[in-house]
């Protein structure tokens, strides 16, 4: 190994066992990236999740707010035998679904106007409130 080998290699495990000490973070003079990792992009295409679980006391939370023109993943479970809870209707948002027993049922939509507008289980029972601000 001729000596710019040998110094190449003791470069690069040094900045390998400084990448190490700093669990993952860039070696110390390595310029910061903010550029968001693929996951984030991912996630961010794929909308923020909100829980929904529809419980003897109805849904839970009972109160959603989100912001204007955000991408929603509303993730629902539906925890209770009560007929009634065996469709879910968002009118504002074309979000209509029907909730089987213990099962996980996403929805994705964009929220695209400003107001409050009611989280049902039957059209006209509300039990919730979906709260779009600017």
């Amino acid at each position: 190994m001729g000596l710019l080998s040998l110094v190449g290699a003791l470069l690069g495990s040094a900045a390998t066992a400084d990448a190490q000490h700093n669990h993952g973070a860039a070696p110390s003079g390595a310029p910061a990236t903010t550029a968001p990792r693929p996951a984030d992009k991912a996630d961010e295409e794929r909308g923020r999740v909100i829980q929904l679980s529809i419980t003897d006391d109805g849904f839970q939370p009972a109160v959603i707010v989100a912001r204007k023109g955000e991408r929603i993943r509303l993730v629902l479970v539906r925890h209770t035998k009560d007929m009634c809870t065996d469709m879910f209707t968002l009118d504002e948002f074309l979000v209509w679904r029907r909730l089987p027993l213990g099962k996980q049922v996403t929805e994705t939509f964009v929220t695209s106007r400003v107001g409050e507008f009611p989280i049902e289980c039957l059209p006209g029972k509300k039990t919730g409130v979906f709260r779009v601000e600017e």
